[in-house]
């Protein structure tokens, strides 16, 4: 993620908030469907850079999600962080 950061191509912050707002639904306007390609674009960016940053053993985890770096970071989650407390000191 930091790699991401640092080519400013994702902020922490931007991913969770989801898709840019429209203005309207049923009619976006042209500054709206721009966003939304720019949007698109920096996901895309975020997405490859985490493909590619990743070893070849690593890959088989996010391969159903690798176009979208959010669920991609969620499946590395789930991989390796554990969520129970275990044995630290034996």
């Amino acid at each position: 993620m930091s790699l991401c950061i640092f080519v400013c191509i994702w902020t922490p912050a931007s991913f969770p908030v989801g898709h840019p707002e429209l203005y309207s639904e049923t009619t976006p306007t042209i500054e709206d469907k721009r966003e939304q390609r720019k949007w698109e674009a920096r996901k895309g960016r975020a997405a490859g850079e985490i493909w590619l940053a990743l070893e070849d053993g690593q890959k088989v985890h996010v391969k159903e999600v690798k176009m979208d770096p959010l669920k991609m970071w969620e499946k590395l989650r789930e991989v390796h962080v554990q969520q129970k407390p275990g044995a630290r000191f034996c």
